[in-house]
């Protein structure tokens, strides 16, 4: 279950006694969604448990004022990783900018009426991704916010596109009461089961009984062919069309995607920290998170990005090639925290 806890100004916390939804979450972040001085939530869920692809509820959450939290929108956005409030189109509300696995970058705004409407972020709802992070800063020195979003990366075995999506269908194909979640991708210009047929037979037996020999499994292009449901009666199909990390320019009546430098592509970026004063975006990664047939990602754990000019990979920072980083945050003018998961915190100090 989350938790809130009060602190007193004194650096001592008291858990208070309310009951939140339950959900396996990935990110709180707080706003005053109606200015009445009190902060409200919104929690993003990430998976269901046991139901790997499925797309569980993220929830807003008012502060009623009276030490309580009310859920006032439930929604399955998708598979939630990262979120954060900003005024993207400069009107009198903030909108909330989610991200997440299998699913393009969300926008969550208020209209006149006060109800929130998710869209897809204009100009670039065809791209799909595995996004980890989101970022908001003014990249361009316009006026207007601009949005970073770290995805998988281009090292990696798949390579979809707008034109060759990577899918994933989510449905309980073999009767058992539980989804079954089976990925098709491009290979070598027809589309193929990821897993083998060894795999999928002990996930799904059925898949035993219906391709007796390999030569037989080697034929499926479909996931009709496969499973013998037509894709339009699956209960979820997901896609992957975009693996690059992107800035998206505010144009105002639309965002244009441009992909970060190539050395930000090499793996998956988890993090970011935007310099304001000397146009420098930070960035950390790297992920073992991965199936084996996928491969864990270890090409680079994170570097600094120059944005006076155009965008130039200015460095890579002095860490261990191999480190699972997750969060980096500014301490001081000079300091950089560092958090990586299963492994050290590490403190960068800026050289002369």
């Amino acid at each position: 279950m989350d938790r809130i806890y009060i602190n007193d100004g004194k650096g001592n916390f008291s858990r208070l006694p309310v009951a939140l939804p339950s959900t396996n979450g990935s990110v709180v972040v707080s706003h005053d969604i109606d200015n009445d001085g009190y902060d409200d939530i919104f929690v993003g869920s990430r998976s269901v448990p046991g139901g790997y692809g499925l797309s569980p509820y993220s929830f807003i959450i008012k502060n009623t004022r009276d030490g309580n939290f009310k859920p006032i929108v439930q929604s399955r956005l998708g598979m939630i990783s990262d979120a954060k409030w900003a005024n993207i189109d400069m009107d009198p509300e903030y909108e909330l900018i989610v991200v997440g696995d299998w699913m393009p970058v969300i926008v969550i705004d208020q209209n006149q009426e006060g109800k929130f409407i998710a869209s897809y972020l204009k100009g670039a709802e065809m791209l799909y991704g595995l996004w980890n992070t989101v970022e908001i800063a003014d990249i361009n020195n316009d006026g207007k916010l601009d949005i970073l979003a770290g995805n998988t990366g281009k090292n990696f075995k798949w390579q979809p596109s707008i034109e060759s999506p990577v899918y994933l269908y989510i449905d309980d194909f073999d009767g058992n009461k539980q989804s079954d979640p089976i990925i098709f991708y491009d290979f070598f210009g027809s589309y193929r089961p990821f897993n083998t047929k060894d795999v999928l037979g002990l996930q799904m037996p059925m898949i035993k009984k219906r391709f007796n020999k390999y030569k037989d499994f080697s034929k499926v292009n479909s996931i009709e062919k496969l499973t013998g449901k037509n894709e339009k009666s699956i209960l979820e199909v997901k896609k992957i069309t975009e693996l690059r990390s992107l800035v998206f320019i505010n144009k105002g009546e639309y965002f244009n995607p441009t992909p970060l430098p190539f050395e930000a592509q090499w793996s998956s970026i988890q993090d970011f920290l935007w310099n304001k004063e000397t146009k420098e975006m930070f960035y950390v990664g790297n992920s073992d998170e991965f199936v084996t047939e996928l491969g864990s990602q270890s090409a680079n754990p994170g570097g600094i990005i120059n944005f006076n000019h155009e965008a130039i990979h200015e460095e890579f920072l002095p860490l261990p090639i191999n480190l699972n980083l997750r969060k980096v945050e500014k301490l001081d003018e000079n300091n950089l925290l560092l958090i990586a998961n299963n492994d050290y915190m590490y403190i960068l100090k800026k050289n002369k």
